[in-house]
């Protein structure tokens, strides 16, 4: 069985720690959709960094999570 590979645009994920009074840690997550599926993994970083540092709280992960689809191909 052939298999047909087709990749769709990739979100970049920032999450970012925060810790509340009682000291109890929680993450909180920022998803850019819409990435280029084939962005380098220095382009992603790299923007990733940019972006965080433009918010109050730098990321503690910068991400890039892919969607492809697979069809069998006849």
């Amino acid at each position: 069985m052939a298999v047909t590979e087709n990749k769709n645009a990739s979100i970049l994920r920032l999450k970012f720690r925060k810790e509340n009074e009682g000291g109890k840690i929680k993450y909180k997550v920022k998803n850019i959709k819409n990435l280029k599926a084939d962005a380098s993994k220095e382009n992603v970083y790299a923007v990733g960094k940019s972006l965080s540092s433009l918010l109050e709280k730098s990321a503690d992960k910068i991400s890039k999570i892919d969607d492809t689809d697979y069809t069998e191909s006849i």
